[in-house]
């Protein structure tokens, strides 16, 4: 039996039948060949028919709570700023919702010489709870950060009380659905995997795989190459009707497919008023510098890329969804870039007996870190031979990602053997045990800012799924390797959208499938 009989076999015969509404209207029934489930599938139990499987998996999530919130600071104008951007590592690894990290995006979008010359400037600040019973509200998270900005120490922008700042834009979600470790060995990732276009359902919510738009892009190619025999099949008419719920990356970039596949019938029903998920870009007019009237676009949800985004980089730009939209450092008006980014390094070296600097560059902390994790003296001064360390441990990170992942991204088509040696383990126990201890300082950054969660409690599996060989080529090298859009992500997301039938402000009230 070929390959397109055996992913036939697995195809469920009979309609989806969903009933949702639109605002306060009646309720629509639609029948549809394929569904698509692109919205966090735990908000569906108590209107979709999961069966015991599916149940499984969507019980079996742990997330995050995320908030970040834009302020607009009030500043000396005579006082230089020091970093555009500062994380904190230690407040980072408690994830009780405390800051643990700010982006001064009038520096990301001026530079920091015309950032200091600005009596206000726009600051994203970053605040991550871990898995509770109980998320906080934003109101949690606003009071909690309010009573922070009051005492702290790595806070340059003044601290009594709200006199210094406003408060402009909050945006608050539920963040990075997980499996835990015992999740990961029960293959559960891939058991997610065996479910897809079973009952004619497409499950394409960041949960399946990871939360960034680029692993819900490759996720989505993956499903739909015929060479992985997944069990996956589009309706054959390219009319048939198709609903997608959430018109987040997921969502959007399966639509998007399915329009480069020639569908016709595609609509993607919208719970909120706004088309945008994760993606989450403020554009402010002002202020801006003595002289220029730029807008400062401000990132409060997806933010950065990698070299890991290069393809799809070029997909966008090919299909014309980059039009006056460029890919630039992430400190492109900065000569000195390593300046740009600064670590509050405080709780990070116990071992030392004297006092470590508290605020340093990044590129000496991931020194700093690799020397204390190392083992060596706090007064040990041969940095080439602690960057020769870094250098063999991203070697033979590089080794084991390709050993472990199978370079198949976003990820392995079947669980990797032995998994609980490499996957499940906390990232930084795993890097103890095969002498990866001179890469926590660098994958600290590289991996939690982006509100992905602690090394200290994080499965490697995830480490490995974002940090690929790609990011590590481009740090041994030397090339830039965080960038940003000139005008947002939220411009990507407007130009993909357009032709695209959204219908938004959509209630799901009930979803019938298929056995």
């Amino acid at each position: 039996m070929g390959s397109k009989a055996k992913r036939r076999t697995k195809q469920s015969s009979g309609p989806v039948s969903i009933t949702y509404k639109v605002g306060n209207g009646q309720p629509i029934r639609r029948d549809v060949e394929l569904l698509i489930v692109a919205c966090d599938p735990t908000t569906l139990k108590t209107v979709c028919d999961y069966n015991a499987a599916e149940l499984k998996i969507v019980n079996s999530f742990a997330k995050f709570t995320f908030q970040t919130s834009l302020l607009k600071v009030r500043r000396d104008p005579n006082a230089k700023l020091a970093h555009g951007v500062i994380f904190a590592p230690t407040p980072m690894d408690k994830m009780d919702g405390s800051i643990y990290a700010f982006r001064n995006e009038s520096a990301k979008a001026f530079g920091l010489e015309l950032a200091s010359a600005m009596s206000e400037n726009w600051v994203t600040v970053y605040q991550l709870q871990g898995p509770r019973a109980t998320p906080w509200t934003t109101k949690d998270f606003r009071t909690a950060l309010v009573q922070e900005l009051k005492t702290l120490e790595w806070w340059p922008y003044g601290r009594i009380f709200q006199q210094d700042y406003d408060i402009a834009n909050v945006f608050w979600t539920p963040y990075f659905n997980q499996f835990s470790p015992a999740g990961l060995q029960q293959k559960l990732p891939w058991q997610f995997l065996g479910l897809q276009g079973k009952r004619n359902t497409i499950y394409a919510h960041g949960s399946a795989c990871f939360e960034s738009v680029l692993h819900c892009w490759q996720y989505a190619n993956m499903l739909l190459d015929p060479n992985n025999n997944l069990g996956v099949k589009l309706p054959e008419r390219r009319d048939a009707p198709i609903v997608i719920l959430g018109a987040g990356a997921s969502g959007i970039l399966f639509a998007s497919r399915l329009r480069d596949l020639k569908y016709t019938n595609v609509e993607i029903l919208e719970l909120k008023d706004t088309t945008d998920g994760k993606i989450h870009t403020i554009v402010k007019d002002g202020p801006s510098p003595p002289g220029l009237n730029q807008p400062t676009v401000c990132e409060l949800g997806a933010c950065y890329l990698s070299p890991s985004y290069d393809d799809f980089v070029k997909y966008l730009g090919d299909h014309g969804f980059l039009k006056g939209n460029d890919r630039i450092p992430i400190a492109q008006y900065i000569e000195d870039t390593d300046r740009f980014r600064g670590i509050w390094a405080w709780g990070q070296f116990p071992r030392w007996r004297r006092t470590a600097p508290r605020l340093m560059n990044y590129s000496r902390y991931i020194i700093e870190k690799a020397k204390h994790d190392l083992g060596y003296p706090e007064g040990y001064k041969n940095n080439t031979h602690i960057e020769l360390k870094l250098a063999e441990a991203l070697v033979e990170y590089m080794a084991i990602h390709r050993l472990f992942m199978g370079g198949t991204p976003p990820m392995p088509l079947k669980q990797p053997s032995p998994f609980n040696e490499f996957g499940a383990k906390a990232f930084e126990k795993l890097a103890g045990d095969v002498d990866l201890m001179a890469l926590i300082g660098l994958f600290q950054y590289a991996y939690s800012v982006q509100g992905y969660g602690s090394l200290k409690t994080i499965p490697a599996y995830y480490v490995m799924t974002w940090i690929t060989p790609p990011v590590i080529e481009g740090v041994l090298v030397g090339d830039t390797v965080v960038t940003c859009w000139s005008k947002g992500w939220g411009d990507v997301w407007k130009q993909m959208q357009a032709g695209l039938k959204i219908t938004p402000n959509a209630t799901t009230l009930n979803i019938k499938r298929p056995k």
